[in-house]
């Protein structure tokens, strides 16, 4: 056993800790999905590209799918969640992490500096995962 990522320091199982990280991950790229759902649409975009560009309310309603995903993966790794029917799926997550990688690069296109200035106060191994986000 090896204590939890998240630092609570907890002794918890390969499988446990390997859930840990990836709710950490999701933690980290939240805040990133948060910014781009609180900017208006880019209107210089021609507007066959607006017409695919995901609304306000449709960004606010991917990060609140990532807040519930992320709590549900750190209830499970830390046995506070009765059922392993509570674990995400692999698709599940692939398919947040999917679109999350699309709105960090969105983001990065439109706020660079705010993607810079996030990452530089972030550990290192996280700064590592939304540099291969970028």
């Amino acid at each position: 056993m090896a204590k939890c990522p998240c630092g609570c320091g907890r002794r918890v199982g390969f499988v446990q800790r390997r859930l840990m990280r990836h709710a950490l991950d999701v933690d980290v790229v939240l805040p990133l999905v948060e910014r781009l759902a609180t900017m208006p649409p880019d209107e210089e975009l021609p507007e066959t590209a607006r017409a695919h560009q995901p609304s306000p309310s449709q960004l606010q309603d991917f990060y609140r799918s990532g807040v519930r995903l992320r709590d549900k993966m750190m209830a499970c790794a830390h046995g506070m969640s009765a059922s392993s029917s509570q674990v995400p799926s692999r698709t599940e997550l692939r398919d947040w992490r999917w679109f999350a990688n699309a709105c960090v690069r969105v983001l990065n296109e439109r706020d660079a500096r705010f993607v810079r200035d996030y990452m530089q106060r972030q550990r290192p191994e996280d700064r590592r995962l939304i540099a291969t986000m970028v």
